[in-house]
């Protein structure tokens, strides 16, 4: 059981790990959005000098030479973006690197939603990503660091080659992108799955901690008595299966003549306290807790995740008739002890 407990841990946290990759990486992505833009439009790029990214740093170079922009100012426009840049460039490797490590896992959520994310990191493995960062970070070091405006802009050209093949191929090389009406749709439903993975990630930590902390709390209860039986020349654990599946009434027959009574008894009112606690802590969460997990599997559209959804909704319905007959049968047994106590504290 306890192990059984550690792996479901595991697998959630796992599970919160990614998605919380995951919504790092899309804020990411529209970080290197923005850094672009504001560097085009600094740049006085109109919607079709954009299009030319992808034709070629001899292209790109005329785009530039045709914009006749002063070089002091267009030095200036790259220096404010070096920065931004230098700073976004190892923040993007590490990402990758976890999402990388996490494929397998991501796969194995089956969700179309994250179909998306797969495609795009199948495609950064085919191009050798790591090195394509290192590239556009040495040509924005030789572009800021040129002697000549003809160095510079031949640089930049290259730098803006790379980054617009980057770009065409996160928008999976479809043309219908490169419009940049189209592109914005896109990006608004990227940023809506963005807001949408923030609160659900955020609201699924909760999820965790409050399932980890149930779990602490019936383990807790549970060994509460176990630990006070071990004086008993029984099996404690066998004792406790027979105890709690006992018939009600059946609670004194189960108490072993040879085991400390007053032992027992300080097990049974931590028990009690422990499962009182759980009750008060988490009872008022439980509506939210249910709709978190219920949410996260309608938003990933993930049959893993559902068959998830599913087995949490039939343990929180088996526990809800589990606790009570826990608890009174806990309460029997303390009467009982009480009893007992009671009785020997007479003969003697």
């Amino acid at each position: 059981m306890v192990e059984l407990a550690r792996a479901e841990r595991n697998w959630l946290d796992e599970l919160f790990s990614c998605l919380n990759t995951i919504e790092q990486m899309l804020t990411n992505l529209e970080n290197w959005r923005s850094w672009f833009m504001e560097l085009v439009e600094n740049l006085e790029f109109t919607n079709q000098n954009i299009q030319q990214l992808t034709k070629g740093p001899d292209v790109i170079f005329d785009e530039l030479q045709n914009l006749k922009l002063d070089e002091g100012f267009i030095r200036l426009v790259v220096n404010n973006a070096t920065n931004d840049f230098m700073e976004l460039v190892p923040q993007t490797r590490q990402l990758l690197d976890e999402l990388i490590q996490k494929d397998v896992y991501i796969q194995s959520l089956q969700s179309p939603v994250l179909e998306i994310v797969e495609q795009r990191l199948s495609r950064l493995k085919e191009v050798n990503y790591a090195e394509l960062l290192t590239q556009m970070q040495q040509l924005i070091a030789a572009t800021y660091n040129a002697p000549t405006k003809e160095d510079f802009l031949l640089n930049l050209s290259k730098l803006l080659h790379i980054f617009g093949g980057w770009r065409r191929m996160l928008q999976l090389e479809d043309p219908e992108l490169d419009s940049p009406r189209a592109m914005e749709q896109f990006l608004e439903g990227v940023r809506s799955t963005v807001r949408n993975m923030t609160q659900l990630t955020h609201a699924f930590e909760g999820f965790i901690k409050a399932r980890n902390l149930a779990d602490y709390y019936v383990r807790q209860a549970e060994l509460s008595l176990i630990r006070m039986m071990l004086t008993y020349e029984g099996h404690a654990d066998s004792w406790w299966s027979t105890f709690i599946d006992s018939p009600f009434g059946e609670v004194a027959q189960l108490i072993p003549e040879q085991l400390d009574p007053h032992q027992l008894l300080i097990g049974v009112t931590h028990s009690l306290a422990l499962l009182e606690d759980l009750e008060n802590r988490l009872l008022p969460e439980m509506p939210s807790i249910q709709t978190t997990i219920g949410r996260l599997g309608e938003f990933l559209q993930s049959p893993t995740v559902k068959l998830y959804e599913e087995i949490y909704q039939t343990r929180l319905t088996t526990w809800n008739e589990y606790e009570p007959q826990w608890v009174r049968a806990l309460i029997q047994l303390r009467t009982q002890l009480h009893a007992l106590i009671k009785k020997h504290g007479r003969l003697e």
